[in-house]
């Protein structure tokens, strides 16, 4: 066996120190051979104990390395957090991690960012995630949801009690084709009842968990996937956070969001909406110039794009003219040409009914 490299040294002389209470084991970007990857999953095994968090990021593991590695933190009977991205986790590692997930009973964070998943062993890990009484936090980010892993993570989100941060951002997530009726094996749903897309699926399970917080960055989301989204906001008591950054969001999608956000049970709470850059929106639709109202102001934006815009684009009946003037940020003053303002705004926001990207990175606090 070669001379372990000077870092991974230090580490394996921690783990073999008896008298020793090391907690954390951080090996991000250390490049770690198969063989020395068998020989630190033994040294951990003299901790396991102790450790509470495994960093192994961008360590070029990969095979045999990433399964035993795994077993070994799943002997680590306090680990709340273990970090595997930028591996390769081949089905035998996502065996291993799958099983730690499913068994283990501290465990409550887990990254697998970038970890080059194929689709079988995506969907061993997330089928795992329904079984887990700790798991609060899990990231994919990275790796290519195909519909049977979303399918396979839609059914963990239904049965899950912890799990309270998902991170999808870059999976190409999109709206797959459904299943044609002749793709239905004999014995399940009736071929005239038409089955959800695995994405679908995963939207209308979000409704009913405790999910807190949902990480869509980098994903192409369409009006319908807004749309589908808008009802999870609409029916959802828990979910509060939701990143939409660089998810090229046309006006129509933002509406979509906006109308779920207004109907849905946290409207009086504080919800984030991150990555939206609502004054991009606010200048496309037209948005009439108001004293003492600066555009670039989140809140404010949101104050008269929730309570004018999305009224008329609803067709709800407009507020009486005082409540109209006491927003955030306006003077109480009379407009003699506020209705033309009005009307020429609500055929302006049909005109422009168009895709634009919203790649503002700031996090807008909105409440309702």
């Amino acid at each position: 066996m070669p001379t372990p490299p000077p870092r991974l040294d230090a580490v394996l002389a921690l783990l073999n120190d008896g008298a020793d209470v090391t907690k954390t084991l951080d090996l991000a970007r250390a490049h770690v051979s198969e063989a020395e990857a068998l020989t630190l999953a033994t040294a951990m095994e003299m901790k396991c104990g102790t450790l509470t968090c495994i960093d192994l990021r961008d360590c070029n593991l990969s095979g045999r390395g990433v399964a035993a590695l795994s077993k070994a933190a799943g002997k680590c009977v306090c680990l709340h957090t273990l970090r595997l991205c930028g591996n390769g986790l081949t089905l035998d590692g996502a065996s291993s991690v799958a099983e730690l997930v499913a068994e283990h009973q501290t465990l409550t964070k887990l990254e697998l960012r970038y970890c080059r998943m194929e689709s079988r062993a995506c969907e061993v890990v997330c089928s795992a995630v329904g079984k887990s009484l700790s798991l609060e936090e899990l990231n994919l980010s990275g790796n290519a949801i195909s519909d049977s892993v979303a399918q396979a993570l839609a059914g963990s989100i239904y049965s899950t009690i912890s799990l309270l941060k998902l991170s999808l951002a870059d999976t190409n997530l999109k709206n797959l084709i459904c299943r044609s009726p002749a793709s239905i094996p004999v014995g399940h749903l009736p071929v005239d009842k038409p089955l959800l897309n695995g994405v679908e699926t995963l939207f209308e399970n979000l409704k009913r968990s405790p999910l807190r917080e949902l990480h869509l960055p980098f994903n192409v989301i369409s009006t319908e996937m807004a749309a589908s989204l808008g009802a999870v906001l609409s029916a959802s008591s828990k979910l509060t956070t939701l990143n939409l950054h660089s998810c090229d969001l046309s006006d129509e999608a933002v509406l979509e969001l906006a109308r779920g956000i207004r109907s849905g049970p946290q409207r009086r709470d504080a919800m984030k909406l991150v990555g939206l850059d609502l004054s991009a929106v606010a200048d496309r639709l037209q948005l009439p110039e108001k004293e003492g109202v600066t555009w670039n102001d989140h809140q404010q934006i949101l104050d008269f794009f929730m309570q004018e815009i999305l009224d008329r684009e609803l067709g709800l009946t407009s507020r009486p003219d005082s409540q109209q003037s006491s927003r955030p940020g306006s003077r109480q003053k009379s407009r003699p040409d506020s209705r033309h303002t009005h009307a020429h705004t609500h055929s302006r926001t049909h005109a422009r009914a168009h895709t634009h990207s919203l790649t503002h990175t700031s996090t807008c606090t909105y409440k309702l």
